[in-house]
């Protein structure tokens, strides 16, 4: 199956909405508030096997964010409320498997209805990773689905560099090394009538 870049007849915008989440260094946190960079590249994920479309995000982030100062990344694992009551166990996994504290501080889990949390901002699709590029307050920018293509790599540093006026010389599609996160598998793609 085929999917769109960027959804057809979405017109930008979209608030980012405000719900309770922690990270994985096991500090509580409010959404959209803990995104503190001048741009955020935020991962959505529903599901394990998403990560590796993640990775792939995160190393092209890394590759071009020393020449963007305030261009942050952050990996936001979304897992049905139904988990809570594991959320220990789940998140004390994925921080085993996440070496770095600072990837850990990036990689914020959220606990809620799926079907609300991704019709609040606009995903159709749960089978796929949502790119989103937001901006202090936590207003998307800018979003796609999926692994990073050049064109979206080429839009994201369009839009972070006319931003800052940076003109950063690095750009890369990324690679799939592996930073380590993951959900476990999530509900499958919302059907019927949204919440």
């Amino acid at each position: 199956m085929t999917q769109a870049r960027v959804r057809p007849g979405w017109t930008g915008g979209g608030q980012f909405p405000v719900m309770a989440a922690r990270d994985l260094e096991r500090r509580s946190c409010t959404l959209p508030e803990a995104f503190t960079g001048t741009f955020n590249l935020v991962l959505v994920a529903f599901r394990r096997n998403h990560q590796s479309v993640v990775d792939d995000w995160v190393n092209w982030h890394r590759s071009v964010a020393d020449s963007r100062p305030g261009f942050e990344c952050y990996e936001v694992p979304v897992l049905g409320a139904k988990w809570m009551p594991a959320r220990v166990f789940i998140d004390g996994g994925m921080a085993q498997a996440v070496r770095e504290s600072e990837a850990r501080r990036h990689t914020i889990t959220v606990y809620a209805n799926v079907s609300k949390f991704a019709y609040a901002l606009d995903i159709a699709d749960t089978g796929t990773v949502t790119a989103l590029l937001l901006d202090p307050g936590g207003q998307t920018r800018w979003r796609t689905t999926g692994r990073p293509a050049s064109e979206d790599t080429t839009e994201v540093l369009r839009l972070v560099d006319g931003a800052s006026g940076s003109t950063g010389s690095s750009e890369s599609t990324g690679s799939s090394e592996s930073t380590g996160s993951a959900t476990p598998d999530g509900p499958s793609t919302p059907s019927g009538p949204r919440p």
